[in-house]
Parts: C-alpha cells; structure tokens; sequence
C-alpha cells in the first residue's frame, strides 16, 4: 500500500513539485533530498531553489494545487508513489538525484514486486 511514506501536506507538495519542475532534473532532485518537498517549494516560493528553472517553477506554483492533483488522480483511481512508501522501487534509487521525484500509479499491482521483473 502506498502512502505511508509522507503524511498529507508533504504528499501534496510532492503532487505540486511534480506539476512544477522538470522530470529527472537532477538539481531538483537533490534540493528535494536536501530539503524536503515542502521546505522546497517554500524556498522557490521565496524566491530560492539555488538551481537554473527556479524562477519559472515559482511562476508555475501560481496556478497549481498539489491537493488538486491528488484528487484529480484519486477520482481516476491513481495514486502517488514517494520515495520511502513500501511500494517505492528502490532500484530508481540507483539513479541517484537524477530518480524519478515520484511516480504516479493506477491499478493494483505491487509496484516493487512487479518492477524487480521488468527490463526496462
């Protein structure tokens, strides 16, 4: 079961971060390390970040909900995956700050278990 991982406003700023900056970004991903997604999107929010796309996430953050996005996947059945959550393919971690920030799932398979068969 996901969601174990982070309580309700640390999921919702993941949902937001998600909606905001660029996948893969590996800048990114280590300030989210660092710092957390909520102390992150508080930084940015601040004018901060301390990386290049800061600026532009900060316009971005105007016109996103992170609870939004958690209720838009909820309705379609999605869920979000975090670093931490029993369901995290800790094999993603492998990429180091350049992971996935979170992934979003649908359906009811065992994300780990199913992904420690995948090739790809």
């Amino acid at each position: 079961m996901s969601g174990t991982g982070l309580n309700d406003a640390a999921r919702s700023a993941l949902a937001l971060l998600m909606a905001v900056a660029e996948p893969g970004d590996p800048r990114v991903g280590a300030a989210l390390d660092r710092w957390g997604a909520r102390d992150l999107i508080d930084r940015v929010r601040e004018g901060g970040g301390g990386f290049p796309g800061a600026r532009a996430m900060r316009l971005r953050l105007e016109a996103v909900s992170g609870a939004e996005q958690l209720a838009r996947a909820g309705s379609v059945g999605a869920m979000l995956v975090a670093r931490g959550d029993p369901d995290w393919p800790t094999q993603l971690d492998d990429l180091g700050p350049g992971r996935p920030y979170g992934l979003w799932t649908h359906g009811s398979i065992a994300l780990r278990p199913a992904l420690l068969r995948s090739v790809a």
